[in-house]
């Protein structure tokens, strides 16, 4: 009888351990009803700093707000945007992407889908869980992702608005000449399926196309390298979503941000984006930095859908963080609280409602 009570336990154990994945929101380290002092020490006196967090309210919840994090990054590089909703009075959610966190070889033989189906998940979890819409955003790679969810079927009708900061839609023209072999190479192997060419290309996925990234942090709150596979799965996201744009337009609410001195992102490709996808409520803010080197303010952009943040220094690609942080000091955004001020008068405070025609053909 013991021995029959001992199986049935450990078959329940095992089967609620296989419900609560890595994708499970309830799984996510958290803090409720937080103070600010609270949310210092809960993302800055911690060992695990890139771990997937949830900011909650126990009463009175506006709703659910989804944030998504860049390549090679950590949920921390959210923290302070996600602070920005939580003071607001939304919950907040950051998973971790697959591929990222401790295990750097994962990140070698990831995939974009494997993204693309962990915010599914989370998405249709926040769905459940909440009667409001949920508030999108992200940065960089976790821009693409958010704007490829908002363009999926699962996503229609449930989204109020939409946070895109620094977004990859499209790579430097002289990243994606590289990356071209890379594909083609690729291509050769499945077509080939010669076990020689597959396993060059395995050694090229992995090779380290930028390292040095964690030097200056003061924490794990990122890779220190980034391999080629990393770079050339954002590629085939952006790709992704470049197909599924084709004849649509996104019609809630939107935020765009974008820095002059980006070179990690096709600026000129996400102004043209934002020009064309984008067709309801939205506007553009532009970190503009001194310097010959770095573009200038965008002029096909609309006055009223344009605000632009002056900037003594070179400001790049990271912009997502306030300073006094566990990130590299040069990470840190000189212009970060202006930036959010902008951020929530335009999607906070606004009382602007989502339009019930999410996107059309």
């Amino acid at each position: 009888m013991a021995t029959s009570l001992a199986i049935f336990v450990f078959i329940v154990s095992f089967s609620l351990s296989l419900l609560a994945t890595e994708d499970s929101i309830d799984q996510f380290r958290q803090c409720v009803n937080c103070t600010v002092d609270d949310l210092d020490r809960f993302f800055n006196q911690t060992d695990t700093p890139y771990e997937s967090f949830r900011l909650l309210h126990s009463e009175n919840s506006k709703g659910p707000v989804l944030l998504v994090h860049g390549l090679s990054h950590s949920p921390y590089y959210m923290k302070d945007l996600a602070n920005m909703y939580y003071q607001q009075g939304y919950d907040v959610y950051v998973p971790l992407l697959k591929g990222h966190g401790n295990a750097y070889e994962a990140l070698e033989t990831i995939h974009h889908s494997e993204w693309h189906s962990q915010i599914e998940s989370i998405f249709e979890q926040l769905s459940q869980r909440y009667s409001d819409k949920i508030s999108l955003g992200g940065f960089s790679n976790g821009a693409l992702l958010s704007t490829v969810s908002t363009l999926s079927e699962y996503s229609r009708d449930k989204i109020s608005s939409l946070l895109l900061i620094s977004p990859a839609f499209k790579l430097p023209l002289s990243v994606r000449l590289k990356l071209k072999t890379v594909v083609g190479f690729e291509k050769l192997v499945a077509v080939a399926k010669w076990s020689v060419l597959k396993s060059s290309f395995e050694k090229l996925r992995r090779l380290k196309v930028v390292s040095g990234m964690s030097e200056g942090t003061r924490g794990p709150v990122r890779y220190n390298d980034t391999p080629l596979n990393g770079v050339l799965q954002v590629n085939k996201g952006a790709a992704l979503m470049a197909e599924r744009s084709k004849n649509r337009a996104i019609r809630i609410p939107t935020v765009m941000v974008l820095s002059s001195g980006d070179t990690l992102i096709s600026n000129r490709y996400a102004v043209d984006t934002f020009n064309k996808l984008f067709a309801g409520e939205k506007h553009l803010i532009w970190l503009q930095s001194p310097g010959d080197q770095v573009e200038k303010t965008p002029r096909n952009v609309s006055p009223q859908n344009l605000s632009v943040i002056t900037v003594d220094s070179l400001v790049e690609h990271t912009i997502t963080l306030n300073r006094n942080s566990l990130a590299r000091p040069s990470e840190g955004n000189p212009v970060y609280q202006e930036m959010e001020k902008r951020i929530s008068e335009k999607i906070l405070n606004s009382g602007v409602k989502s339009c019930l025609l999410f996107y059309s053909k």
